[in-house]
């Protein structure tokens, strides 16, 4: 079994954080999501991955190398331009397996593919889908199912109420090499919008696995700061999970006195809290961040390097690497990026 990693878009909705670099490396808690993905694979057993990439590919390829340092083996197909999700596919199938495993690496969740991999197999599945319920679902592909979970109707962002509450796309797929003959060659494809929808009315056998794993969909600023208040709270638990009291500080990191805490909060190695600077709760500092005297900082992540002037006041704001906020400044519900 080989996994797909599906890292190719442009993040629009994260800019100017991904303005530079592909979403998936985006750091979650000091790391870069796309590492905690090809952990939950090795826990799975997957240790054969294909990345496909498009948006600034050079920087997931210089950090993963040939995988080895991860202890797996990643091969890359990099298009030039846009392909879609079904397009991107329809590159990649050379390298894979049959059937194989794909995924939105922007897709934040702990879901159990052994399970999943089981339920493709027993229901002799030409592509099974994973599905998560969610409010307001008019973001998404919503889904509808038979009894024995065959798929009846696909619907790429339906115009619905907003207190709906549907299955949707979870972004997490088993496809058999036969689903590829359907995605034509050469063009971008939606194989939301195009190919699902053409193989229900073909009635070819579409699944969906509706099981019990957490999910979030990391590609806005507000669900980027939702993912660490997660992680802070014990709602999520990625690979690589917190464990303590809730106020985590890195012993390499200066805490002055009367600085203050607030948990949750996370702070990463070298960085030093001024004294009578707040921080917390819900705040995570990544490597070598300075917050000056006075500062107050809340439901906020500031990535490395990044710097907060003397009387500053920060609410759920993503500070990002090398940036340095000016002394006084009172920011809110924004992102900032070199």
């Amino acid at each position: 079994m080989k996994a797909l990693l599906l890292a190719g878009g442009r993040g629009t909705r994260l800019h100017p954080l991904t303005t530079n670099q592909p979403k998936p490396m985006l750091p979650v808690l000091n790391r870069p999501w796309l590492e905690y993905l090809v952990e939950l694979l090795v826990e799975n057993g997957i240790t054969e991955m294909v990345f496909s990439l498009c948006h600034c590919p050079d920087i997931i390829i210089n950090h993963f190398g040939d995988g080895s340092r991860f202890g797996v083996k990643i091969e890359y197909v990099v298009e030039q331009t846009q392909l879609g999700t079904g397009g991107a596919i329809k590159m990649a199938a050379p390298k894979l397996s049959d059937p194989f495993l794909a995924f939105n690496a922007d897709i934040v969740t702990d879901i159990n593919l052994r399970e999943l991999l089981a339920f493709h197999e027993q229901k002799k599945a030409l592509g099974t889908l994973t599905l998560t319920p969610v409010s307001n679902p008019s973001s998404y592909g919503v889904v509808k199912l038979a009894d024995n979970g065959r798929i009846l109707e696909f619907v790429e962002k339906p115009s619905l109420p907003a207190a709906t509450v549907a299955l949707i796309n979870a972004g997490v797929y088993v496809f058999k090499q036969e689903l590829v003959d359907y995605i034509p060659a050469g063009r971008p494809v939606s194989i939301e919008r195009e190919i699902f929808p053409a193989l229900i009315e073909k009635d070819q056998p579409l699944f969906g696995y509706n099981g019990n794993f957490y999910w979030l969909d990391m590609g806005t600023h507000k669900r980027y700061l939702q993912l660490h208040q997660h992680i802070l709270t014990g709602r999520f638990k990625p690979p690589y999970s917190l464990t303590g009291s809730g106020i985590w500080v890195h012993p390499t990191a200066i805490v002055e006195p009367l600085a203050v805490l607030n948990a949750p909060c996370f702070i990463g190695p070298n960085c030093h809290i001024a004294s009578r600077a707040e921080l917390g709760p819900m705040v995570v500092l990544g490597e070598n961040v300075t917050v000056e005297k006075g500062s107050i900082i809340r439901d906020s992540v500031l990535w490395d390097g990044a710097s907060v002037g003397k009387g500053t006041r920060l609410e759920q704001v993503i500070v990002g690497k090398g940036v340095r906020i000016a002394a006084g400044d009172h920011l809110s519900s924004v992102a900032l990026a070199d």
